[in-house]
């Protein structure tokens, strides 16, 4: 009866509830299908807490709910209003059915403390589960208590085994962990897809531990409240291909000279190393660097001449840290994730780019992973889903003015198959490509009803520019002057968009246009206009636009794209009407109309990638031999007196 009391008067307690340590992972000050978590009692080694000390619920490493002290605990009884989580992948609440872990923060200490053992009962003073329920109601008694585990490495080093742990159970959030002096087989391993946690760490002696990666996934360690001891860790990153990877070193106390010597597979070309470090001063990269020392949340580049891992060697990065970031040049910055655990990145509230929102150059409010397959920086930002950035991945940003980034332990999740790569597109929008031989580029345009068609704030994402000379962009609607990798505007029903297209083409050249489309609003097409050859084409359904460019080409004024409703284009009806028609018989390709003896027919892959070139044996009727063509789509192009047709073909089973 006493508890059903106290329930009824939490209705009129009022508490202050912004918090000065702990961040929520949620940002709406109105919980989602909240838990309500009633405090009966709070005490560090006894001694109930105080005004100003914090009491926080977990859901592993993500915080739920926070409740601030204005006094001593008293009735009517202060509670927490934990979040649930509010979409699938939000990562900002917990999910019913999870363990509840509590943290308390002693203002006064200035200590957080993460063993907390808690007594969970309901309003009847009978035991309930542990764990989190969405709309439901818990009383709590918390207490700090010894919940230290020591490992015993007994089965082959194994982490994640209960019996390797003295308690035996493998470590949770709340446990401290001990890793003591073993032999050389018993010393703690976590494995590609082990995701491991624990409160405080300490390594006594010459104890190590490694973290391995592998094709399947890297290893995960979140550690809450710290690393003492002489800690020797060896973590691994496995790399997929020979291709450049942007990595940032989890470990201190590691030269790339010694990083270099303890892995022999990166690529040594006579004088230079496939290692590079970005000078920012003056937009380079430097292959000098070996006297460096490796520094958890500063970037740099590595090649090795077959796929699989790396190793760094050294203390285990954790805590809060920063990078300082400089704008004495152009003011891109590389650097780099410095946890063992993958990062938030997107998240509302605790990802990194909430975090530094301040630091990023306007128009530039993302982050730029290298994509080595397709050869370009990808922006990443808040409309690019929920995006995390694996254990040991390197990305760069631009900042506004010098200063530096964070990266605060709250960042730290669980993602262990999180690969170095780029995000996906979002929703609802579309993927501009352009291919030069065997290069390509590409560039994002999305659609949100919430949009504008200026600038929204860390959803339109400016380019940052291969390198190679070859990159495909556009332009604001609103133009305010950047070149954009990523635009998002409106999407509204019976909208259209004029969006100037820049091309950055060096070499100039033949150059193919593609699209990729996601879940375009309903109605929507896809024209590009290239206005100096005076052509529309439609490129909604997968087809291409084939043109040449002179060498040296640079910015917008030719190619514009055209997206919406009803589009009312001026197609250019020769090009659209040659008579020319193209069908497949018995592995063969007829090409039927009339061309010139001066006229070639030039067959390309979905892709882009030009298949084979022919000269006409006929003016009327053209065979083409596809008899070693793999099953897909393709498309053939006849040129005759600079008029092109792109046709779709299928080459069957």
């Amino acid at each position: 009866m006493k508890k059903l009391i106290l329930l009824l008067a939490i209705l009129v307690y009022t508490t202050t509830v912004h918090s000065q340590h702990f961040k929520k992972g949620y940002v709406s000050v109105n919980p989602y299908s909240p838990m309500n978590i009633v405090v009966e009692s709070a005490e560090i080694d006894g001694v109930p807490l105080e005004a100003g000390d914090e009491i926080a619920v977990f859901d592993g490493n993500l915080c739920c709910g926070v409740l601030e002290l204005t006094g001593p605990i008293a009735i009517p009884l202060p509670s927490i209003n934990a979040s649930a989580e509010s979409s699938v992948g939000a990562l900002n609440g917990f999910n019913s059915g999870n363990t509840m872990y509590f943290r308390f923060w002693d203002s006064s200490a200035g200590i957080e403390h993460t063993n907390i053992i808690p007594v969970v009962e309901d309003a009847g003073n009978s035991p309930i589960p542990n764990v989190f329920s969405a709309n439901g109601t818990a009383f709590v008694q918390l207490s700090t208590g010894n919940t230290t585990k020591t490992f015993n490495g007994a089965f082959f080093g194994v982490w994640n085994w209960p019996s390797n742990w003295t308690p035996s159970g493998v470590p949770e959030p709340n446990n401290d962990v001990v890793l003591p002096v073993l032999g050389p087989t018993n010393q703690p391993i976590i494995y590609p897809t082990d995701e491991m946690y624990c409160g405080s760490l300490s390594f006594s002696g010459a104890s190590t531990l490694t973290i391995q990666s592998d094709g399947s996934g890297t290893g995960s360690l979140v550690v809450a409240n710290g690393v003492s001891g002489s800690t020797t860790v060896t973590a691994q990153r496995y790399l997929p291909s020979t291709l450049w990877h942007m990595l940032s070193s989890p470990v201190t106390g590691q030269t790339f000279a010694t990083f270099l010597a303890a892995n022999a597979s990166i690529s040594n070309n006579g004088t230079n190393d496939g290692l590079i470090q970005y000078v920012e001063s003056s937009d380079t990269w430097d292959y000098n660097i070996s006297a460096n020392s490796l520094t958890p949340g500063v970037g740099f580049g590595a090649r090795i001449d077959a796929s699989g891992v790396v190793t760094f060697s050294g203390s285990l990065s954790i805590g809060n840290s920063s990078t300082g970031v400089a704008t004495s040049g152009n003011g891109w910055n590389l650097v780099g994730n410095p946890f063992p655990s993958a990062m938030l990145v997107t998240q509302e509230a605790i990802g990194f780019l909430k975090e530094n929102e301040s630091v990023f150059a306007p128009s530039f409010e993302a982050i730029y992973m290298w994509d080595g397959g397709a050869d370009e920086y990808t922006a990443v930002n808040m409309g690019s889903g929920n995006v995390n950035v694996a254990s040991g991945q390197g990305f760069f940003v631009k900042a506004a003015s010098g200063g530096s980034v964070n990266f605060n332990q709250s960042m730290q999740v669980h993602d262990t198959g999180e690969a170095l790569k780029s995000a996906d597109i979002g929703p609802s929008g579309l993927t501009l490509k352009v291919k030069s031989g065997e290069i390509y580029s590409s560039t994002e345009v999305n659609f949100n009803e919430d949009m504008t068609l200026g600038l929204d704030r860390f959803y339109d994402a400016g380019i940052l520019k291969s390198g190679k000379g070859f990159d495909l962009y556009t332009r604001l609607v609103e133009d305010n002057g950047v070149d954009f990798d990523i635009q998002w505007l409106p999407g509204k029903a019976n909208d259209s968009y004029e969006i100037p297209i820049g091309l950055d083409a060096t070499n100039g050249g033949e150059v193919v246009f593609s699209a990729q489309s996601f879940d375009l609003p309903f109605g929507y097409e896809v024209v590009l206009e290239d206005r100096l050859a005076g052509n529309f084409s439609d490129i909604s359904n997968g087809e291409i636009y084939v043109a040449d460019v002179e060498s040296g080409n640079n910015g917008t004024g030719r190619f514009y794209l055209h997206v919406g409703a009803a589009l009312q284009t001026s197609v250019d009806e020769d090009l659209n009407n040659t008579g020319i028609s193209v069908y497949t018989i018995d592995r063969n390709l007829y090409i039927k109309g009339k061309v010139s003896r001066d006229a070639q027919i030039m067959v390309y892959a979905i892709d882009g990638r030009l298949m084979n070139q022919f000269d006409v044996s006929s003016e009327s009727l053209n065979r083409v031999s596809i008899s070693n063509f793999t099953p897909g789509v393709y498309f053939v192009k006849v040129m005759d007196a600079n008029k092109y047709k792109p046709v779709k073909f299928v080459v069957e089973q």
